[in-house]
């Protein structure tokens, strides 16, 4: 397994998973349990440590597919630099989400850490979305809607000219 194969296993788990921590910290402040609100910041620090090797991989993995013919070179850089945008509010929320686990049972930080952290939350999903959006355009050409069919069918015609030669 390469960075490439490393990238593609994991970058799913940051934008599903800091959906899930979403959904379960409003859970668990709706039923007002603590318990599952330590659950969603768990996940959501979880999720900034795997996020860090989705970076990693996702460097050399670019390296790699600048190489290939027919990789769409705009959207592979438009991905790469939303994603390097979003890393930092990522790590942000996985910091908020152990410093809210730290500090527990002091109850006036941990009630504002929670909120916070939901909130974060909001605009860490919101940029993951979009850099799997963007990740997805760099070869599936038909995810592109400022291309036209056309256009796209040429691509992968000369694609495949460019293998046979």
């Amino acid at each position: 397994m390469d960075f490439l194969h490393l990238h593609l296993l994991l970058n799913h788990f940051p934008i599903i998973g800091t959906l899930f921590g979403f959904l379960i910290m409003a859970w668990g402040l709706f039923r007002k349990s603590e318990a599952v609100q330590h659950v969603a910041l768990g996940i959501w620090f979880f999720m900034a440590v795997i996020n860090l090797l989705v970076m990693k991989s996702g460097e050399e993995a670019e390296e790699k597919m600048e190489q290939w013919p027919g990789i769409n070179e705009s959207a592979l850089h438009e991905h790469e630099e939303a994603a390097e945008s979003a890393n930092y509010v990522m790590i942000a929320l996985g910091l908020l989400s152990a410093a809210g686990l730290v500090v527990r049972n002091n109850l006036a930080h941990y009630r504002r850490l929670r909120l916070v952290t939901l909130i974060l939350s909001v605009v860490v999903m919101t940029a993951m979305f979009r850099i799997g959006s963007l990740g997805g355009k760099i070869r599936h050409t038909e995810l592109d809607t400022t291309s036209t069919p056309a256009a796209s069918e040429q691509q992968l015609e000369n694609h495949s000219e460019e293998h046979e030669h």
